[in-house]
């Protein structure tokens, strides 16, 4: 499924919000106004319809511009390309070992170029915050992408994050961690 003609004629020369898959909208710490806004998260058909109600524009996720199995086979073909490359000397192919893992980046690296075919080099655009693939964007564009996040809130997530990582481990799997790293 591609995306609707109708984004290309508001997004050219507009204000672009790209949302985190983290946050919501709209943002509590932007008055701004958007001419489209694009939630790199998943969200229901409803919940996108009501954010275009409050924004007054196009609200969408990046999965509109997915192709389903024509982009499964896409990224089938491009990890199929490399097999055989990196293969150890007890045959381990670790393309194939390697590629597990980075497949779904590959998928939403499509849904990004064709974000990009939407828009234009004119267009200002936003994040709620750091998003990986609107590097992606930035370079096909060729425009920066303003971040919306304050320096005190990304700071306190920097610091924050490795505690959330040991808050989601149980007791075991933290012991098991210091004995990791302190074993010697």
């Amino acid at each position: 499924m591609s995306a609707p003609n109708a984004m290309t004629s508001r997004a050219n020369g507009r204000r672009v919000l790209l949302l985190h898959p983290a946050d919501n909208f709209p943002l509590s710490n932007s008055s701004r106004t958007w001419d489209l806004v694009v939630d790199f998260g998943r969200a229901p058909l409803s919940t996108y319809e009501r954010w275009s109600q409050e924004a007054g524009c196009k609200a969408l996720g990046l999965c509109t511009f997915a192709e389903e199995i024509a982009d499964l086979h896409r990224v089938g073909e491009f990890l199929q390309s490399a097999r055989g490359q990196i293969v150890d000397r007890d045959g381990i192919d670790w393309w194939d070992a390697l590629s597990t893992m980075i497949w779904h980046n590959l998928l939403r690296l499509f849904l990004v170029q064709r974000l990009a075919k939407e828009l234009t080099p004119a267009c200002e655009l936003y994040m709620s915050r750091p998003i990986a693939e609107a590097k992606v964007l930035r370079a096909i564009l060729g425009i920066q992408a303003i971040s919306l996040e304050g320096r005190y809130r990304a700071a306190f997530r920097r610091v924050w994050r490795p505690f959330a990582a040991i808050a989601r481990l149980d007791n075991a799997q933290v012991l098991q961690s210091c004995w990791d790293k302190f074993d010697s």
